[in-house]
């Protein structure tokens, strides 16, 4: 039942590598690649040589071609090899969590709540003002920082932080479970991403239809001039929800004060710096949002990006040697709480092993083991 042959082939390894590599019989090998059931003690042999996990030799599901077909469809079905494999191992684990969660009836109601009529940058601006009012106590000046945890707790995503390269970030609803995965980068980057694909969500016009979106590398957060497209009003959403214009000014005000800086004089590299630590959020983003706000022309924020990379090598090395403070810690969870105790309720009903909840989650042993000590206390 394993696809063990096309993964072979992906790999590269002859019959005779793999056997080394995974310390099999030549013979055996050949067995399994021609449909020889495989013991639980070769599957995690043939995985580990294969470089991959256990899951990912398993047949696909119903949920997992589902899952990668809505994503590719939104990319126009045209992926590049590094992108299709990163889609399905994201169906993959959607899949898997729909085997420890039941399906809802719906999707969430704040996924219809906030509806965007249009993509416009006033659109954004109005639809992060609603949203900070409904769960985030109608705070329309503050920093977000804790967004990962309301995205959680308040708005019933399944948030994962996935340890990808070849992409930014995605989204979908399937089964009326919202899924949101964040490549582990810089956290500021991070935090804008998963803003950026709440946007996503919110900005799914029919709720009750399956979705997905699949953002490649560099495709979230670029300096973009203009709100365009579904993406660009992502970025905008993002940008409005984590930096709120009301707060912009009122911190730039104490920035003002902190560098000895009058109110007459121009925005400059470090008070944007100083900007972006306040708000989590990367000095690219940080640059946009005070253009927008018309606190620099019109190309200011990548003209300021660019001299901050060609003097600097990036603006985080002008924020150290400018001896700005550190920046606030920005916490996202290993795993979504909801499915990890989904996970833990099947194990102490013996419906499924520590092992394969283990690799189903794609977090340590260790780590499940705690989870599962500390849920029995």
């Amino acid at each position: 039942m394993i696809d063990l042959r096309g993964r072979v082939q992906q790999s590269g390894l002859s019959i005779k590598q793999l056997s080394k590599r995974a310390d099999l019989p030549i013979n055996r090998i050949e067995q399994l690649l021609t449909g020889s059931e495989p013991t639980l003690m070769e599957l995690r042999k043939l995985a580990s040589a294969l470089r991959m996990r256990i899951s990912d030799l398993l047949p696909k599901t119903q949920v997992e071609d589902k899952a990668e077909f809505l994503f590719r469809k939104k990319l126009d079905m045209k992926v590049g090899e590094k992108q299709a494999d990163v889609i399905s191992r994201l169906s993959r684990f959607i899949s898997h969590s729909l085997e420890f969660l039941p399906p809802e009836k719906a999707s969430p109601a704040w996924t219809r709540l906030f509806e965007a009529s249009e993509t416009t940058f006033t659109e954004a601006e109005r639809l992060a003002r609603s949203f900070r009012s409904e769960f985030y106590d109608d705070d329309q000046f503050g920093p977000l920082l804790t967004l990962p945890t309301l995205a959680a707790e308040k708005l019933n995503i399944l948030l994962l932080v996935v340890p990808e390269q070849a992409v930014d970030g995605a989204s979908a609803i399937i089964a009326g479970h919202v899924f949101i995965f964040v490549s582990p980068k810089f956290e500021g980057r991070m935090l804008f991403t998963l803003a950026h694909e709440i946007a996503h969500c919110l900005s799914h016009h029919n709720a009750d239809l399956e979705y997905a979106v699949f953002d490649g590398v560099n495709e979230v957060g670029k300096l973009r001039k203009r709100v365009r497209d579904q993406e660009g009003f992502a970025d905008a959403f993002a940008s409005c929800l984590l930096m709120p214009a009301g707060g912009v000014a009122v911190a730039l005000k104490k920035v003002r004060e902190i560098t000895k800086t009058a109110p007459s004089e121009p925005v400059g590299d470090i008070h944007i710096l100083y900007l972006s630590r306040i708000f989590g959020v990367s000095f690219e983003v940080s640059a946009r949002r005070c253009e927008d706000l018309e606190l620099l022309p019109p190309g200011g924020a990548y003209s300021l990006a660019e001299r901050l990379r060609e003097e600097f090598g990036s603006p985080e090395k002008r924020a150290s040697t400018a001896g700005l403070p550190p920046r606030p810690p920005v916490e996202f969870p290993k795993v979504p709480m909801k499915l990890l105790t989904a996970a833990i309720e099947k194990i102490k009903r013996g419906e499924i092993s520590v092992g394969r909840a283990s690799n189903y989650l794609n977090i340590s042993l260790s780590d499940l083991i705690e989870a599962h000590a500390t849920s029995a206390q």
